[in-house]
């Protein structure tokens, strides 16, 4: 502004001011400033010029110009930067290949919207996650960090976080239960940021808070990210109906040989060398007698189901992991209607690939003491008989040589991967005497599958105890001393925890007697790529030690990608990378399917909201918390009905003060008849309501059935099922039980029961059957529940009067005592004192009709029946 003005931008549109609570800008000047307004300034952005107050015109020249500036992105490398220049311009789904620095693009854009002034919510994200995007902006010296919204936040607190802006670390169903019941402010909410994305249709919360959000706001973004492409080449156009889920209708995909990512990473290339290891010819007899279990195994099933089509079942595909996971697709339907030994022999087939694994990946005593575990009586009754083949005792026999010599003397065979893997770090340490560089330590980083493989003893390696933080780190030197062996006498359980770590005998060889090699000697970290779950430890593990030496052990696609963005970020560094490849480990570029795929899907967003017309009453469900964790609510939610979340002790909906809802999946409902918990729910809801329902929910993708294959199952714990839920409706006639293919046929159902009644109430619905008070309490032990069911069947009681008439009511002597006019003072009810009335005196045609006539009356007449008698 150039003149006699003052200059105000701000957040309030009907008076623009200068209020720091509201992270206004101001100028004042006379003569020439300028206002800034950052890319992280809260939008829509008021402008408000006001003269000087001593002048009585004020002349002013307003210019108001666009400056790109370049991004901070200084931080992360050159594939990150270009992929989040692509998310940051538009709204969009953001699709990565494993390994690219999803995790840097993400930490970014949060990064830019921790302003107060800015209101971003974050979902999908797991504890590890969150921890780490915070530890990460840490690292940028941000004014303000993420907050952390979860269950021990109260709900005002939560309200008080929702105002004070900035980026909100969030679970779905705290979302969706604070949205309903009004707390987040949606109208200053900037955007949504959704992390792994691929698991929308899976979090029923996320979406159903997404669809909240949409329809409130339709000004913030939604922003989602995910670098599992992999999992969208499974289903029926899997990529459309997730964007529609996240309301998004842009689509970025970033393979690995996408052309910019291809440039950036060409420029460093880490220096990869590919070791192929030989197996043992023990070993290979091994291998070569599992492979004709398994044969023995398909064709039993082949066998037994000669009605399936099996045709893609053999030995060479039962050996790939995606094909079991077909396999399972393929018979999920008709798996209730298989027979036991087909069951088995199917678990049988997992069983013999993971040893099959476990051969080249476990050492020799690891391996034969998990299939000893096999060789047991219990397992032997279970299994689908090839147990007792040949080839099994053979298999043992294999097993047991590597471990054991004719003499019966430990002599474990080590692992051919082992011996390859302390030559490289022999290798390793040559070099650098060649070099006769001993100023710079070496950092070995040996990447394995999982912790199984290494579990040293505290005497077999110098760990630090005080290093608490890295517990799944195994660090050591080559100039350190392992224990070797144990002793003859050692039972076979301790023979796995004391010569698991076998490289330890392969080190101890090395003769290191020169003083600098014990002082240049290298350190090796041994680390699981995913350290106790937390799929960023590898992150932090080359961010903390900055490894020249990366050995993979373990073949992952997406640690090879992860070690080219390494090698990129650290372009002085001389990064060798072997592989010890696995037998049958190919993987390709799954980001390749993806490609592919996505080109024929349907990248606009055509959902359109459903309009209806609208109603004068807006139907209203009372659902209990913990139902949000189902996708029954959302769907309730997109047919226009009111869903107010409370804390149900009775019941899980509520849809009028009469019907209650008790949902069950079929797992629910075998373990609740099974432990008694579902009598007592159905006993509570009888009593409290006079139209309780027990809604059983199941897949309609996945059939089942109590019983077997014929009509009479042989099975007892079916017969015991199907006598339970019998026995149950016998105890309880007013329980209907409503059976639902689908969440959607449920939603149906509930809006059909709604039409024409009256909605529930709130604060009358929480109370059923929680902390009541003394009086109430008492009431479930002082009445005799026989009694209570007989008084609610008499005509004018129901579950509004029940309560008063069993606490002023005396016996049913002093009921057929009373007045009209005195049930009518009891039940604060005209016609349902008639009615009573009418069915306790007056007669009827046959004495033979039911509990309520004269001739059943006077049996009971004078007995105490509403209170037990306590002498």
């Amino acid at each position: 502004i150039i003149g006699d003005a003052d200059l105000y931008a701000s957040q309030i549109i009907s008076k623009p001011t200068y209020e720091p609570d509201h992270y206004c800008l101001q100028s004042v000047t006379c003569g020439e400033d300028t206002i800034f307004i950052p890319k992280s300034f809260k939008r829509p952005v008021s402008i408000g010029v006001y003269g000087h107050p001593s002048h009585e015109i004020s002349k002013y020249t307003l210019l108001v110009s666009e400056v790109i500036v370049e991004d901070d992105t200084s931080s992360y490398d050159e594939t990150s930067k270009n992929t989040y220049k692509t998310c940051d311009r538009e709204d969009g789904l953001v699709i990565t290949a494993k390994g690219l620095g999803i995790e840097t693009v993400f930490a970014n854009v949060i990064k830019a919207y921790l302003d107060p002034g800015n209101l971003v919510i974050v979902l999908g994200t797991t504890d590890y996650d969150e921890h780490y995007f915070i530890d990460l902006l840490k690292g940028y010296e941000t004014s303000r960090l993420p907050l952390v919204v979860n269950a021990e936040c109260p709900s005002n607190e939560r309200e008080i976080m929702y105002l004070e802006g900035g980026v909100l670390f969030i679970s779905g169903r705290i979302l969706v239960v604070d949205l309903l019941k009004n707390r987040v402010p949606l109208h200053l909410v900037t955007g949504i940021l959704v992390y792994r994305a691929h698991n929308i249709l899976n979090t029923y919360q996320e979406a159903f808070a997404l669809r909240l959000y949409r329809q409130n706001n339709k000004t913030g973004f939604i922003k989602a990210f995910t670098n599992s492409s992999l999992a969208f080449t499974v289903g029926f156009v899997k990529v459309e109906r997730v964007m529609k889920a996240l309301f998004v209708k842009k689509l970025y995909l970033w393979p690995r040989f996408h052309a910019t990512i291809n440039n950036c990473l060409s420029k460093y290339e880490p220096d990869v060398i590919e070791l192929h290891v030989q197996i043992t010819p023990k070993m290979q007899n091994i291998q070569t007698t599992l492979l004709d279990v398994m044969n023995y195994v398909v064709k039993e099933l082949k066998r037994l189901n000669k009605y399936l089509d099996l045709d893609e079942l053999t030995v060479e595909n039962a050996v790939a992991k995606k094909f079991h996971k077909q396999l399972h697709l393929q018979i999920d339907p008709i798996w209730h209607q298989l027979s036991t030994t087909t069951k088995q022999l199917f678990s049988d087939l997992k069983t013999l690939r993971s040893l099959i694994i476990s051969l080249t990946y476990e050492d020799s005593v690891s391996f034969y003491i998990m299939l000893n575990r096999l060789r047991t009586m219990e397992y032997a009754m279970k299994a689908g008989g090839w147990i007792m083949l040949d080839e099994f005792e053979n298999l043992f026999k294999y097993a047991r040589s590597r471990v054991y010599t004719e003499k019966n003397e430990l002599k474990p065979e080590p692992s051919p991967k082992w011996e390859a893997l302390s030559e490289v770090l022999f290798e390793i340490q040559e070099q650098k005497h060649k070099k006769r560089n001993y100023e710079n330590i070496d950092k070995v980083l040996i990447l394995v599958h999982d912790n199984n493989i290494y579990q040293p003893s505290t005497s077999e390696s110098n760990i630090d105890e005080e290093t608490e933080d890295i517990q799944d780190t195994y660090v050591l030197t080559l100039s350190q001393k392992c224990v070797e062996g144990t002793q003859s006498n050692t039972s076979t359980e301790d023979i796995k925890y004391q010569t698991l770590f076998e490289e330890c005998s392969q080190i101890a060889e090395l003769d290191l007697t020169r003083e600098h090699y014990a002082a240049s000697a290298p350190v090796v970290f041994i680390q699981a790529i995913k350290k106790g779950g937390d799929p960023m430890a590898l992150q932090r593990m080359l961010t903390e030690h900055i490894p020249n030496n990366i050995i993979l052990y373990a073949n992952d696609i997406g640690i090879v990608r992860q070690l080219e963005i390494y090698q990129n970020n650290n372009p002085s560094l001389d990064l060798k990378t072997m592989v010890v490849p696995e037998d049958q480990d190919g993987k390709s570029d799954d980001c390749l399917a993806l490609a592919i795929q996505s080109d024929d899907a349907n990248q606009e967003n055509t959902r359109k909201g459903g309009m209806q017309s609208e109603a004068k009453i807006i139907p209203k469900v009372i659902v209990d918390m913990r139902e949000f964790r189902s996708e029954l609510p959302a769907i309730l939610y997109t047919r226009g009905i009111k869903i107010e979340p409370v804390t149900l002790v009775v019941g899980d909906y509520i849809l009028t003060p009469e019907i209650c809802i008790e949902r069950k999946s079929i797992s629910d409902l075998i373990g609740s008849l099974l432990s008694g918990r579902l009598y007592n729910q159905a006993l509570s809801m009888t009593r409290h309501y006079a139209k309780p329902m027990l809604l059983i929910e199941f897949d309609q993708n996945k059939p089942f059935c109590f019983q077997g294959n014929y009509y009479v199952s042989k099975d007892l714990k079916s017969n015991d099922i199907m006598a339970k839920l019998q026995l149950l409706t016998l105890h309880f006639p007013k329980l209907k039980i409503v059976w639902s293919p689908s969440p959607h046929a449920t939603a149906q159902l509930f809006e059909e029961l709604k039409q024409g009644r009256d909605q529930p109430d709130s604060n009358i619905a929480a109370k059923i059957g929680a902390d009541e008070d003394t009086e109430k309490q008492i009431m479930v032990e002082k009445y005799n529940s026989h009694i209570q069911d007989f008084i609610t069947k008499l005509p004018g009681v129901h579950s509004k009067n029940l309560r008063v008439l069993l606490n002023k009511g005396k016996s049913l002597d002093h009921l057929i005592k009373l007045s009209q006019e005195e049930l009518k003072e009891i039940l604060e009810n005209k016609n349902d004192a008639e009615l009573l009335y009418k069915a306790l005196h007056e007669k009827c045609l046959s004495t033979d009709e039911g509990p309520g006539t004269s001739k059943s009356v006077s049996k009971v007449r004078g007995k105490r029946l509403f209170s037990r008698v306590k002498k």
